[in-house]
């Protein structure tokens, strides 16, 4: 978002910060109503699928 860098980033109460995660979990439901939640790590290089009820 260069403009809204670019408008802010001089004002001193705006802070900006970079986040590298490094492990994500997300909890979700497809177009059926089924819920599931995917395990991202970063690290590790893997994503993990997991249904639940």
């Amino acid at each position: 978002m260069w403009q809204s860098y670019n408008a802010y980033s001089h004002i001193d109460t705006e802070i900006l910060i970079e986040v590298t995660p490094k492990f994500v979990e997300i909890w979700d439901e497809d177009e059926n109503r089924n819920a599931f939640q995917l395990f991202i790590d970063f690290d590790k290089e893997t994503v993990e699928y997991k249904p639940y009820d």
